[in-house]
């Protein structure tokens, strides 16, 4: 006897179909990865090599600038005029001669200092005047007869500066300080000299950079943001003003909303190695990596082409799966949405042939099981319903009984049959609101029929009826009545909650141990609360998760065991929410919550 096929023979010619379009892909998405790494690696290179040789052209132009500004202030610090007003000290005569020169060499920071390092006048920015020159480094060298450059902070700024002293005669009589402003000028005189762009960062801001974009805030925020970490992390590697030996570790990319980049910081440094900023220099990998991109393009052009010609051939091939599958799933959603009624009609022989046929034998075990379990359902709830109105009437109709034998019983007084009525009439209308609660409980909704009702005034009412019980079992009742406001509810469904948490409440309670019942209220902006606290034993840890679900009966001597779950419904109905706090051996406390009106 021949073995039966695991896989039918009719799916043999998809499968290799299927295996030969998937070899295709494989193939040509190999050869698109293996290309792409190649050409990332060559273009990562490249970027590197360029970041690394663009540092050393930084290098050499700060070097040029620096010999330029260092040559423009040695050249002024020996014009006669300007030696002239400074030996006179008379700052009104210098700053003139500092404005003559700043009209004719547009310098953008020029300071007069006297030979004990004081200011006495200055042309550029207001922070200028308030700096502590004495304590900079080059102005010392100069003070010593040293010309010396350096790095400034002013105002936040950063400027290149030369500090070079003022003579007569050898002896110094001042010292001269010019400054180059580092800002956008600055870092586009340096990009016709390399390919990369260029930023000038200083603790929490960009100061400048050679982007377009810079006016746009958020991009410089941007840049920031992506650099501040690499900046925390940047090696300490010199101590003056030339460039640190740099690493590929130095590296690190970034992306704007516009461009991934790939960057290198260069600290800037005082002569006395005090880190005053950074350079970052970096290269757009988008527009590097843009040749990468259309090769990619072609060869997935390529590949798409020779796709195309497998996928028409693929199209008539797989109809005859394609159908069955949509069907199967089709009558999958089906069940999914509960509707168990309708029979799988896929027909085959296949794979999906033997899986409709087992589809559909789920599916008439899950319809025979949901009917068994719907039919248990409702004889289990017609019972558990059944129990509780015969367990709860017991009670009351002895009590019934017991009263109206004793009115029979002899002559009795006008006020003893007056107090036999009362209890009467009182279990009555403890067995009509058991009887409405499971009526309630049956129907599965609520409708309210709603009246703005005085809050203090509602609950006098309700629990009037039940202060006799109180006084029997010696339980005191004490209302913490807060601003009397108007509440929009249904009286008679509230005051029958409220009515069954003081109940609650006795039952939480010995008998004769005098306990403490207390109803308070609390207004806030939104909404009312009502507090119904007792001074039990609290909820059973056992029982509080599941407090408010029907039945729930556990340590109450009489109820049905809906009075929570009605409750939480109809207080839901109103907007609002029932919730309670419990403390084993200290008591419970039930909160109404109403919303405002």
């Amino acid at each position: 006897m021949p073995k039966r096929l695991l896989i039918p023979r009719e799916s043999l010619r998809d499968k290799i179909f299927v295996l030969t379009a998937g070899l295709m892909v494989l193939v040509i998405g190999l050869t698109i990865i293996l290309v792409n790494a190649r050409f990332k690696r060559e273009i990562s290179t490249n970027l590197t090599h360029s970041l690394f040789q663009t540092a050393r052209v930084l290098e050499h132009f700060r070097e040029t600038r620096f010999t330029a500004l260092m040559d423009h202030a040695v050249e002024l610090s020996h014009e006669t005029r300007l030696k002239g007003s400074v030996s006179t000290g008379d700052p009104e005569t210098i700053h003139d001669i500092l404005t003559d020169i700043q009209q004719i060499r547009n310098e953008d920071l020029i300071v007069i200092l006297t030979h004990e390092a004081e200011l006495v006048t200055f042309w550029g920015p207001i922070a200028a005047g308030d700096k502590a020159y004495r304590d900079e480094p080059a102005v010392q060298d100069a003070m010593n007869l040293f010309d010396s450059p350096d790095f400034w902070d002013v105002g936040g700024q950063l400027y290149e500066v030369a500090c070079v002293p003022i003579t007569l005669a050898n002896h110094l009589v001042g010292i001269l300080v010019l400054g180059n402003h580092i800002q956008r000028p600055y870092m586009q005189a340096f990009v016709p000299l390399s390919s990369s762009q260029f930023a000038i960062l200083k603790s929490d801001s960009v100061i400048a950079t050679t982007l377009d974009s810079t006016a746009d805030k958020a991009t410089t925020a941007q840049i920031l943001q992506a650099v501040r970490k690499q900046i925390e992390n940047l090696p300490h590697r010199s101590t003056d003003l030339t460039i640190p030996v740099l690493q590929e570790s130095d590296l690190f990319t970034f992306t704007t909303s516009e461009e991934r980049y790939r960057g290198i910081l260069v600290p800037i440094h005082g002569i006395l190695g005090n880190k005053l900023g950074n350079f970052l220099i970096f290269r757009s990998e988008d527009q590097a990596y843009a040749q990468l991109v259309e090769t990619r393009w072609l060869l997935i052009l390529i590949g798409l082409g020779a796709l195309s010609l497998a996928m028409v051939l693929n199209y008539f091939l797989s109809r005859s799966i394609m159908r069955p599958v949509e069907t199967l799933v089709a009558h999958a959603r089906v069940v999914g949405s509960g509707d168990l009624s309708q029979p799988v009609t896929v027909q085959g022989r296949d794979e999906i042939g033997v899986l409709a046929t087992a589809f559909e034998e789920m599916r008439v075990s899950l319809d025979k099981a949901q009917k068994e379990l719907i039919t248990n359902e409702r004889l289990s709830l017609v019972g558990r319903m059944a129990n509780a109105i015969i367990h709860d009437f017991k009670q009351p109709m002895s009590v019934i009984s017991l009263y109206s034998q004793m009115m029979t019983m002899g002559e009795q007084t006008p006020e003893k049959l007056a107090e036999f009525h009362q209890v009467i009439d009182r279990e009555i209308n403890r067995m009509l609101g058991m009887i409405n609660e499971l009526l309630d409980f049956s129907r599965g909704e609520y409708r309210l029929n709603q009246q703005m009702v005085s809050l203090h005034r509602f609950i006098r009412e309700s629990v009037e009826p039940v202060q006799h019980v109180l006084d029997d079992a010696e339980i005191s009742l004490i209302l913490e009545l807060e601003n009397d406001v108007p509440v929009y509810i249904d009286r008679d469904r509230m005051r029958r909650i409220l009515d069954n948490l003081i109940r609650n409440a006795m039952d939480a309670m010995k008998p004769r141990e005098a306990g403490k019942i207390t109803i308070k209220t609390e207004e806030t902006a939104q909404a009312v609360l009502i507090h119904i606290s007792d001074t039990g034993d609290g909820i059973p840890e056992a029982i509080r998760e599941t407090i408010f679900e029907p039945f729930v009966t556990h340590g109450k001597s009489h109820g049905t065991g809906l009075g929570l779950a009605i409750a939480r419904k109809i207080i839901a109905e109103h907007q609002g929410a029932l919730t309670f706090e419990t403390e084993t051996g200290k008591g419970t406390t039930f909160s109404i919550r109403i919303p405002k009106p």
